[in-house]
């Protein structure tokens, strides 16, 4: 589990600390979940999140290479591109989300071949009354290695890392071309971040809210 993050506050204003990883597993397959949650710097007691209304907690997920839109590697994955960098963010007053890393593009290409795809996320902050509204930084940079490989008996294994977890799709007895029609998502967003209320997580009960729209700046 990742540490906590060192948040510096140069004016005055709530701001969130304590930015941590609270959990990680491998889903379904080929993908993986992580679980973040925050406080406020006005105090740990979760009705204190209200103060973070004024503030944006998110991710910046930069693919390496040029472009933006960026293309992605096709084949192994679809024909299709992805804004770079990649911004989510939630209010933080929400106090928590969740991060998944899904399929590139959502789906892979008809026709497959051995490919990689990298990126590099951080996780960051901004409040409308703390350092002029400008971006501080919480928690990474964190790199995604994606790769699509050929096995000796000519099927293909997906796999997906993030500091130091991986889960991967495909193997000798069940061929990629079959597991790469079952992987496809219902929605073509690869990495979003989701709000994940307080009071869920003590419950152990979990409420997504997506973060669409135009890219914030």
């Amino acid at each position: 589990m990742s540490g906590g993050s060192k948040s510096v506050n140069t004016n005055i204003g709530a701001f969130p600390v304590n930015f941590k990883e609270i959990s990680r597993e491998k889903i379904g397959r080929g993908e993986l979940k992580f679980v973040y949650t925050w406080e406020s710097s006005t105090g740990p007691e979760s009705e204190r999140l209200s103060n973070l209304n004024k503030c944006d907690v998110g991710e910046i997920v930069e693919y390496d290479g040029a472009g933006d839109p960026f293309p992605l590697p096709s084949p192994p994955f679809a024909n299709k591109t992805v804004d770079n960098p990649t911004i989510r963010n939630v209010l933080g007053g929400f106090g928590s989300a969740q991060d998944f890393q899904k399929i590139p593009g959502g789906e892979f290409a008809d026709t497959l071949k051995e490919g990689s795809l990298k990126a590099t996320q951080r996780f960051r902050y901004r409040c409308s009354d703390v350092n002029n509204g400008n971006w501080n930084p919480l928690l990474g940079p964190f790199t995604i290695r994606r790769s699509v490989v050929q096995n000796s008996d000519v099927s293909f294994k997906y796999t997906v890392t993030k500091d130091g977890i991986s889960n991967f799709a495909g193997s000798r007895g069940d061929p990629f071309s079959r597991i790469s029609q079952r992987l496809r998502p219902r929605h073509c967003d690869h990495h979003r971040l989701h709000r994940l209320s307080m009071s869920a997580l003590r419950q152990g009960q979990q409420h997504f809210e997506s973060s669409h729209g135009k890219r914030p700046r």
